[in-house]
């Protein structure tokens, strides 16, 4: 019952965190350094001139990243697919980037259309803190309940809309995606 509650509050705060829906401007994140599944220098910035949609997960969370994996991977094997996908590690200290290539490749990601990226926990927290993302750890250190949302941003790099993780998050992350930007 007590981890119900707490699960509770999590996603009461997040909603909170949470940034608004259309909210303009671009995402402050460009100068950040993370890394890329492949050990490479990314940067949301290098998202620029195509929408994207990003999400967090921890490689070792059995409970809703495994669905995100599973909405994103709808996705990306969708034939018309202009924008990128990025899955960002909420459990930096785990995901390196070797572990990340290995999970890409156990969720059949193409690169470089799906990326995923982790990197020092700082700038990691610096990102999670920027796009509201509420996260509790379990006694094993794992992030085991978190905020679950998709967050779309445009070809400008502001955020469009924040999709949350539903039943219907395929075909609105499709649909969203397809819309063209102003």
């Amino acid at each position: 019952m007590h981890r119900l509650i707490a699960v509770a509050a999590l996603i009461a705060v997040s909603a909170l965190a949470m940034p608004a829906t259309g909210a303009a401007g671009p995402v402050p994140l460009g100068d950040i350094a993370l890394v890329d599944q492949s050990g490479a220098v990314f940067h949301l910035r290098d998202l620029a001139g195509r929408p994207a949609a990003i999400t967090f997960v921890a490689t070792r969370c059995q409970d809703t990243c495994p669905i995100v994996n599973g909405v994103f991977a709808q996705v990306e094997r969708s034939t018309s697919l202009r924008a990128r996908l990025v899955t960002v590690s909420l459990d930096p200290n785990y995901d390196t980037p070797f572990v990340m290539a290995s999970y890409a490749r156990e969720l059949q990601a193409r690169a470089p259309g799906w990326r995923f990226v982790t990197g020092r926990p700082a700038n990691i927290a610096r990102v999670l803190a920027a796009f509201g993302v509420v996260v509790e750890r379990g006694s094993d250190g794992i992030p085991d309940a978190h905020s679950d949302f998709i967050y779309i941003i445009d070809r400008h790099g502001r955020l469009k809309t924040t999709l949350p993780l539903s039943t219907h998050a395929v075909a609105d992350l499709r649909a969203t995606l397809a819309q063209p930007t102003p």
